[in-house]
């Protein structure tokens, strides 16, 4: 549903410098979005080169209906919290990447002893309270991102085209068991 604030209707005004100058509307979208007289006075004198009192724009604020304006206070505690967000993702950033170093010191000591499950069993718990531990700050990460509108909340596609039909199961178990007999043909005939 429309709220006032998607449709503002530019009023008529009683003040004649306001109602005569040609950036009427300029003037009327600054004071709703919260600028006071004094600046929108200011900024049309240094944009424009055109000189309107504090006074008259404030006499046009008067007439403007309050639905249209937003609080002063509105604009800087969006800020303050888009700060806030900024500051948990840079953070969240940051831990990530120490948590894949992490990740990538378990992996180069699973290389340099060999890997099999016997590593795994060396690596153990840590190991894999560290993978749940980054997979849940990725999922927090990308859920923070989402909010700030810089990942697409909308699952993504893919058109995968395969080139051959996938074998059944019966399939495989059959190549598997001609596989198995094969081996044993061949163990048969060596012995």
């Amino acid at each position: 549903m429309a709220t006032p604030h998607d449709f503002p209707v530019l009023p008529e005004t009683s003040v004649e410098v306001i109602e005569a100058s040609s950036f009427k509307q300029e003037i009327f979208d600054r004071l709703c979005s919260g600028w006071s007289p004094p600046r929108v006075s200011a900024w049309l004198g240094d944009t424009y080169n055109e000189e309107i009192s504090p006074a008259a724009i404030n006499r046009f604020f008067g007439e403007i209906p309050t639905i249209y304006v937003l609080p002063p206070t509105l604009v800087k505690s969006r800020l303050a919290m888009l700060d806030v967000q900024i500051d948990s993702v840079t953070e969240l950033g940051r831990v990530l990447r120490m948590q894949e170093e992490r990740l990538a010191a378990h992996h180069l000591l699973e290389e340099l002893t060999g890997g099999g499950p016997e590593t795994l069993r060396k690596l153990g718990p840590p190991y894999r309270k560290d993978l749940r531990l980054y997979f849940s700050m990725l999922v927090d990460y990308t859920k923070l991102m989402q909010s700030l509108g810089v990942f697409s909340t909308e699952p993504q596609k893919f058109d995968v085209a395969l080139k051959e039909k996938l074998p059944t199961l019966g399939e495989l178990l059959q190549a598997e068991a001609e596989a198995e007999a094969e081996a044993e043909g061949t163990t048969a005939d060596g012995a």
